[in-house]
């Protein structure tokens, strides 16, 4: 299923998010999500998602951090890298509030 406006609803829907890539800082969820249309514009493009050697660590009762291995397949081959994520308690809903992604 295509629906990068779903896989964005773990995200805090702020300006003050920070997505971190070799690229520099993006700023805001906006923003995010223009970057994942651009580098995903289809189904196709966006491929099969999955994660690995994810490990949780709980920093307090509002904040977690997580870190692991992503892999993207698709027809003209597999990427991936790792990520770590800093999630933040709000509204009794965890978002991810840093998304620090190689």
């Amino acid at each position: 299923n295509y629906d990068l406006s779903g896989f964005m609803q773990g995200y805090w829907h702020s300006d003050s998010l920070q997505f971190i890539t070799r690229s520099g800082i993006t700023y805001g969820w906006e923003n995010m999500l223009h970057h994942y249309i651009q580098a995903y514009p289809d189904k196709v493009s966006m491929g099969i998602l999955e994660f690995s050697q994810l490990q949780i660590k709980e920093l307090s009762s509002d904040y977690c951090f997580v870190s692991g291995n992503w892999q993207i397949s698709r027809k003209t081959g597999v990427t991936g890298g790792s990520f770590t994520l800093l999630f933040k308690k709000m509204d009794e809903r965890w978002q991810i509030v840093i998304d620090h992604t190689d």
